[in-house]
């Protein structure tokens, strides 16, 4: 069964109650929860004999040969920080603290492509990332005079940032309004949720019938729908349509896949 803390955090997920600033980093901080290879992770950061300053400013510090072994996006935002978290995996993200959930949430909203210039994984980045038509991330080499004044380094980037054909870029990329992509996280974590209720039932209508008693209910008095439910009555079942829950699991699948590619 669930803990408290799990209860609560199903329950926010099945009714797409999670902040909207908070969403996306928590649909990743979940995820990684999720996945066994992030776990393990977690634990040899966690068994490193480090301080525990030195493994929250870079948790795969203690790393050396080990990298070498992991995929090159592991080194990448927001993983470092959802590492660093003290409380990660052991606690859901509503149980986190809002000083455990900052650094996540910046990590996830500014993300640093290469947030520890180590010449040995910056070189392995760029060799190793080979960019689809819809991947927003390029890597770029740039000398950088540090004989120069810091302020006049950022300006120049910035205007190197403003040149036409990286502007063009930025459009392409970057979410079509916040709201879209707010549905996106959120349909990611109530099918996670309802996954998870399936495997620890055991079976499809008791999964259901254990979704049915954890709605939520509004400040109203009245009963929340489940997220994304079309139908117009509160009560009506999650995935009434999707029997067994088989589109639930693969999109849970296809996230976690976009996420985690080779793990």
């Amino acid at each position: 069964m669930f803990s408290d803390e799990e209860n609560i955090a199903l329950k926010e997920y099945l009714t797409g109650d999670t902040k909207e600033k908070e969403v996306k980093a928590a649909a990743y901080y979940e995820y990684a929860s999720a996945n066994r290879h992030m776990r393990a992770v977690a634990e040899q950061v966690r068994a490193m004999p480090m301080k525990r300053k030195a493994i929250n400013a870079d948790p795969l510090g203690g790393f050396t040969e080990e990298l070498d072994s992991m995929p090159v996006w592991i080194e990448r935002d927001p993983w470092p920080a959802i590492l660093a978290c003290e409380s990660f995996p052991a606690k859901p993200w509503t149980a986190l603290n809002q000083d455990e959930k900052r650094p996540i949430i910046r990590a996830v909203k500014y993300p640093c492509v290469l947030p520890e210039l180590r010449q040995r994984t910056a070189l392995r980045m760029i060799a190793d990332h080979k960019p689809r038509e819809d991947d927003p991330i390029r890597y770029v080499t740039f000398g950088i005079d540090f004989g120069a004044d810091a302020e006049g380094l950022r300006d120049s980037f910035g205007r190197w940032l403003a040149l036409s054909k990286n502007q063009e870029l930025f459009k392409r990329f970057q979410p079509q309004g916040s709201d879209r992509e707010g549905k996106r996280f959120k349909v990611a974590l109530r099918d996670l949720a309802a996954v998870r209720i399936l495997e620890c039932k055991g079976g499809f209508n008791e999964a259901m019938a254990m979704t049915q008693r954890m709605h939520q209910t509004g400040a109203d008095g009245k009963q929340k729908k489940f997220y994304g439910v079309g139908s117009s009555y509160t009560n009506a079942p999650l995935y009434e349509n999707d029997p067994d829950m088989t589109g639930a699991k693969k999109r849970v699948k296809a996230f976690a896949r976009e996420l985690f590619p080779g793990w």
